[in-house]
């Protein structure tokens, strides 16, 4: 009789575990566009890029992809995007001008945590994800002492980053639009100088010097301490389940 009942109850538990895990597994993806903000160190003016102190980047757009799988009671995500920033003015100490523009592709992978509302169409979630990120871009200055008065593109760098994340998912007939809030903190690993010692200025805005210039004058060599390089993204999205 003990073995009946065991058997019956292993059989009873098996058939509801194997509904509802097939309810909870799921696979979305789909195409999303949004609105960049440069934060911190990574925003400023353009004299804030010549002085050395920020990236002095204004706001632009990302497009990109979104990719979720449920199991169970796991959810991941991944995402890869693709921004653009840049900005241009006058310089206050000189007569010249400067335009610096970047470029940022990014691979994000992380953990998602939703909230599943009973009898709505909103699935509200959070997630945070690590950034790998892939920089590009290049300045140029005119009419300016000391850096030369043409394109300087940027190499080529990458960093490794963290990314927050705070949307919803608002469920419709046979997709869901995605809409979500996204901080990116892009360099939170791997900073680093490309030092030079012919005191050419130009040398500065050649290369992504996210740390400080251990050779730090003011003048030839204008960057003083390390800088942050992050973002805010409000991305709208449409997934579609398969």
């Amino acid at each position: 009789m003990k073995k009946i009942f065991t058997t019956l109850t292993f059989v009873l538990l098996f058939s509801f575990l194997i509904p509802n895990a097939k309810a909870q597994v799921g696979f979305s993806i789909g195409p999303h566009i949004g609105y960049a903000s440069p934060t911190g160190n990574y925003s400023g003016t353009v004299n804030d890029f010549y002085d050395g102190t920020k990236y002095g980047l204004s706001s632009g757009v990302n497009i990109g992809a979104c990719a979720k799988l449920n199991v169970l009671f796991i959810s991941g995500r991944v995402d890869i995007d693709y921004c653009w920033l840049k900005n241009s003015g006058n310089l206050t100490s000189s007569n010249g001008s400067a335009e610096t523009k970047q470029n940022v592709f990014s691979f994000g992978i992380g953990p998602e945590y939703s909230l599943s509302l009973p009898m709505s169409p909103v699935k509200p979630y959070a997630s945070i994800e690590i950034l790998f990120s892939s920089f590009s871009g290049e300045s140029t200055f005119s009419g300016v002492s000391g850096v030369q008065s043409s394109a300087i593109t940027l190499s080529s760098a990458t960093r490794t980053g963290l990314g927050l994340i705070a949307g919803a998912e608002f469920k419709l007939a046979a997709f869901s639009l995605d809409l979500n809030v996204r901080y990116n903190m892009y360099n939170v690993f791997g900073k680093s100088f490309n030092s030079y010692s012919n005191n050419d200025r130009t040398n500065s805005y050649s290369s992504l010097n996210d740390d400080n210039d251990p050779n730090y004058d003011g003048d030839k060599h204008p960057i003083s301490s390390s800088r942050s390089i992050s973002t805010v993204e409000i991305n709208l999205g449409v997934l579609f389940g398969l």
